[in-house]
């Protein structure tokens, strides 16, 4: 997984939260909540990994995303790294999220 910022300029967090959402099953306030369910869960971290990527900071993303504080969104993020080197269907995921991404922004 590239980590790098190469998302075009009209993604947003918003866009961001709606996408992984719709993608997991849920609506965007459930990414908000402060739960430890495993589909919520994972869909945050998917969307703290990809709004990171577009250049807002980890306090910012924390902030967006339920109150959390910069270290369990740096957390998050390296979670996400690693699963999408070890895990296959994790990496499908994601690579499916950042394909409508992208044409989200087109």
């Amino acid at each position: 997984m590239n980590t790098e910022n190469y998302f075009p300029v009209s993604v947003t967090p918003e866009i961001i939260i709606e996408t992984v959402a719709r993608y997991h099953g849920l609506k965007p306030d459930e990414l908000k909540e402060r739960t430890r369910k495993r589909v919520i869960t994972e869909a945050r971290h998917v969307a703290m990994s990809f709004i990171c990527r577009i250049g807002v900071t980890e306090t910012d993303t924390g902030e967006m995303l339920g109150g959390f504080d910069h270290s369990s969104v740096n957390t998050s993020k390296r979670k996400v790294s690693n699963l999408y080197d070890v895990d296959r269907q994790f990496r499908e995921k994601m690579d499916a999220i950042e394909k409508e991404l992208r044409h989200e922004a087109d």
